[in-house]
């Protein structure tokens, strides 16, 4: 399982958000495709907001609320 998975679930129970579900992308073609180069990212809706590195949980939760705004 990804290191990053428990710290965006975390973030995602935190704010309460139940609408949201977790993908944790496997398929390095579909990686590649979504242009992450370096591994753990975080991407929603196909933008790349972290790579390469284990954001904090506070990070995430910041991430998560300007996005959980914008939806």
């Amino acid at each position: 399982m990804s290191k990053l998975a428990p710290i965006v679930n975390g973030a995602i129970d935190k704010l309460n958000l139940k609408k949201y579900n977790l993908e944790i992308i496997g398929d390095k073609k579909r990686i590649k495709n979504l242009g992450v180069k370096k591994l753990p990212a975080l991407v929603i809706n196909d933008k790349i907001l972290i790579e390469g590195r284990l954001p904090s949980l506070n990070e995430v939760i910041k991430i998560l609320k300007s996005y959980n705004n914008l939806l």
